[in-house]
């Protein structure tokens, strides 16, 4: 029987906006009804009924200086590092597809957030707007941009309605997968580490943040995967929710997750680790040292920044291995996706038609990843540079 230190707070609901890669916010909201659809953003619209795969897409055959430039604005909830880093992909690439981009925080508040992103479509001279809030707030940021008449892209995390069904087009991640290849990639490697250990001396700590529903598919994902590695071994595996910590999504939730539950569990010698957001991550990293147990904890997270300034900073810890995600891979598209809506060269409905899944209204681009190590980390950077051409 799985061991549960903190309990689930609040259940899922369909309609999610939350974060991936780095640092992940949000929380969840009221869907939409559900025959909401993207029907304002496409009425009018010159676009074809139809696209190919490459509109929206850096193999897209068009002349972007064949145009005026764009005027975007990235509209984000946090001031955190994916958000950082989001920024900077927006600014490298900007000069290259003809666009000009300003940034609008909501200072984590809500109320700030939502006035500051009516007042900006209020305010007009913006061209689209790539959109990145929490799924507190999902419904009433729904309704502003719907309302606004604005061209919008939703940044990380899809919007869905009370029917399960993707309702624009959003730059994301497969989440669950992301979880469950994580953790693989331990298990895979784990005698590289430890040698030939037993399963029940294994155990597994998950630490999520359940309220957010793309957190929690990476935590299934990982509970998962161990399971099916090591069957019968359920009650080796520990689940940590930092939504009940007073630390929330900080890397002194991780701290505490692991050092009380290594703490209290010290029958188990071998631990692996894995948070759904990079800071819970570092933070069990920071508890492996202070327990002494560096050796015997392996950890790997979902995320590149904090991994990589980790490494930059010359650490050597239980911290080994992380998903790594390439930041202008995973914002590209989706600026891609809104200049062809400016353009009229397609729609919120009908763009990247290779990722639409069946019964969604909007596809949902999966962002490129792969699960490394330190050493391996530059190279697939470097491997993904290439394949974005700059």
């Amino acid at each position: 029987m799985k061991k549960i230190l903190a309990v689930v707070l609040a259940s899922l609901l369909v309609f999610s906006l939350a974060a991936c890669g780095g640092s992940d916010s949000g929380d969840t909201g009221t869907p939409p009804p559900a025959s909401s659809a993207p029907a304002s953003s496409d009425a009018g619209s010159s676009a074809p009924a139809s696209v190919g795969p490459n509109i929206g897409t850096v193999d897209d055959d068009v002349d972007h200086f064949a145009r005026d430039s764009y005027k975007f604005v990235y509209a984000h909830y946090d001031n955190r590092s994916l958000e950082q880093e989001a920024w900077d992909s927006f600014l490298l690439v900007a000069e290259r597809f003809n666009y000009e981009v300003t940034r609008m925080s909501g200072d984590s508040d809500d109320e700030t957030y939502l006035n500051n992103l009516q007042a900006l479509i209020d305010r007009g001279g913006i061209d689209g707007l790539l959109v990145q809030a929490p799924t507190t707030i999902a419904k009433a940021v729904y309704d502003v941009l719907e309302n606004g008449g604005v061209p919008y892209v939703i940044m990380f995390s899809p919007f869905y309605d009370d029917q399960n069904r993707c309702i624009m087009p959003s730059s994301a991640l497969n989440q669950y997968d992301t979880g469950y290849e994580a953790i693989s990639f331990l298990i895979d490697n784990r005698e590289g580490y430890w040698g030939n250990v037993a399963a029940r001396d294994i155990g597994l700590i998950v630490i999520d943040f359940s309220v957010i529903p793309v957190l929690h598919e990476r935590a299934i994902g990982i509970q998962d995967a161990f399971e099916k590695a090591f069957p019968g071994n359920d009650d080796n595996i520990f689940y940590f929710d930092a939504y009940s910590s007073p630390t929330g999504m900080q890397m002194e939730s991780g701290y505490d997750a692991t050092s009380q539950i290594v703490n209290a569990n010290p029958g188990i010698k071998y631990w692996m680790i894995c948070g759904t957001i990079e800071e819970f991550s570092q933070g069990a990293a920071r508890a492996a040292e202070s327990l002494g147990m560096e050796s015997n904890i392996l950890i790997t997270a979902i995320g590149t920044t904090v991994f990589k300034e980790e490494w930059e900073g010359g650490y050597h810890g239980s911290w080994v291995s992380t998903i790594a995600i390439y930041t202008p891979g995973h914002t590209t598209p989706g600026v891609l996706a809104l200049i062809a809506f400016c353009d009229g060269r397609a729609t919120p409905s009908n763009i990247w038609p290779q990722f639409l899944r069946p019964g969604d209204l909007g596809a949902i681009w999966e962002a490129d990843y792969k699960p490394v190590t330190f050493d391996g980390l530059y190279d697939y950077l470097e491997e993904m540079r290439l394949v974005y051409g700059w």
